[in-house]
């Protein structure tokens, strides 16, 4: 098989479901032979940085300070040039960003260096729940223009895929569905994840899972949650992760009066395992790529609840393996998370078949199997 001198580029390697996906794509290819280089904008913030768990497999990711998140006409200017002699100096066969920024910047120092393939993958899109009207009209404009200069375009979903090209972005042709992958050892010990979470014996236990941001919902669970524990006392609701919202949801958490039922964990390495003590997972959203975490807690045999966004509508079927509501949506999540709390059986029923489902999902050598497929197929095009 060719060998192939891959480029990567991604804003920011926080923790969070797409720099995870990243990581393991370049990790992946490499392990498969190909020789992979990684670049990242400065990964510091609340969320917390994967630069380390970057190094611990292997990559030493190269960081353009200049390659910032937020617009900033003199940065992007320098982290556009930067880009521009890498790539020509790297000769690279292929150069995939990863996320809005970085893909802007990096597709358009790729074309420039005239790369012979150019890859970009979304992760879900940035057009609801993050900025005004005016702004991510703005945004899917750009997005627009860097579709024509994109050799293939990743989708993680299905669902993904149908939006972005709803939206008017790229063609159906150049658009490639292939599912963010799992790990495969996701199993974990119910009692010890107990323990670490400091749970009582009595205690029911929803789970969620994320970065502490308004497009993660966070604000719209807290107040459904307080609604459906006025019948159930023994619930609690744990938060695990960090964000820039953590400080306005512990002060809603104190006004609802529910500050004792809800747990701020921060940031866990050991998140993953953590969905063994849970009882309940639940992805309040009000956009989603993907969701890991809510794959993941499938895959522990969860039950769970999900808003109905491109990726969780994808990995849940509706009242069978799992109970979407709509995205924003308080009154609906109230309903589904007392009516879970309140029946044991039902919560069993929907965890078993969340597992399930999660069996057809992919892994991370299937990923990487079909992204380095899509590469030697761009490659050797006429």
């Amino acid at each position: 098989m060719r060998r192939l001198r891959v480029l990567h580029v991604i804003t920011r390697l926080v923790v969070g479901g797409a720099q995870e996906n990243t990581l393991a794509t370049v990790a992946g290819l490499k392990e498969r032979g190909h020789e992979t280089v990684l670049v990242t904008g400065p990964s510091h913030g609340p969320e917390g940085s994967l630069l380390e768990r970057a190094r611990d497999r292997g990559l030493s990711p190269l960081v353009i300070p200049q390659l910032v998140r937020e617009p900033s006409p003199r940065s992007d200017l320098v982290a556009l040039a930067r880009l521009y002699r890498l790539i020509r100096a790297g000769r690279f066969d292929v150069v995939h960003t990863h996320t809005s920024k970085a893909g802007v910047l990096g597709r358009l120092a790729a074309q420039l260096a005239r790369t012979p393939a150019i890859v970009h993958t979304p992760h879900g899109h940035i057009f609801t729940g993050y900025f005004g009207p005016r702004t991510s009209r703005l945004y899917l404009a750009v997005e627009r223009a860097c579709a024509h200069g994109s050799d293939a375009l990743i989708a993680i979903s299905e669902t993904c895929r149908a939006d972005q090209l709803q939206r008017g972005i790229g063609k159906p042709e150049r658009f490639f569905t292939i599912p963010s992958g799992l790990p495969s050892h996701l199993a974990g010990d119910r009692a010890a994840a107990r323990r670490s979470l400091g749970a009582a014996g009595d205690e029911i236990l929803v789970g969620c899972i994320g970065r502490l941001a308004k497009v993660k919902g966070q604000h719209i669970l807290l107040p459904a949650f307080a609604a459906a524990a006025q019948h159930q006392p023994s619930a609690r609701l744990i938060l695990v992760g960090d964000g820039p919202a953590r400080t306005q949801l512990q002060a809603q958490a104190r006004d609802l009066g529910i500050e004792t039922a809800v747990r701020f964990l921060g940031l866990r390495d050991d998140a993953a395992a953590l969905l063994a003590g849970f009882d309940l997972y639940i992805q309040p959203s009000l956009n989603e790529g993907m969701g890991r975490a809510l794959a993941q807690a499938m895959t522990a045999g969860l039950p769970v609840i999900a808003t109905s966004t491109a990726g969780p509508a994808d990995l849940i079927r509706d009242g069978q393996s799992g109970i979407l509501v709509p995205a924003g949506d308080k009154e609906g999540l109230a309903h589904a998370i007392s009516r879970l709390l309140g029946d044991t059986e039902l919560r069993t029923h929907l965890g078993r078949a969340a597992h399930q489902r999660s069996t057809s999902f992919c892994t991370e050598k299937q990923m990487v199997e079909a992204i380095e497929h899509l590469y030697l197929t761009l490659l050797l095009r006429p």
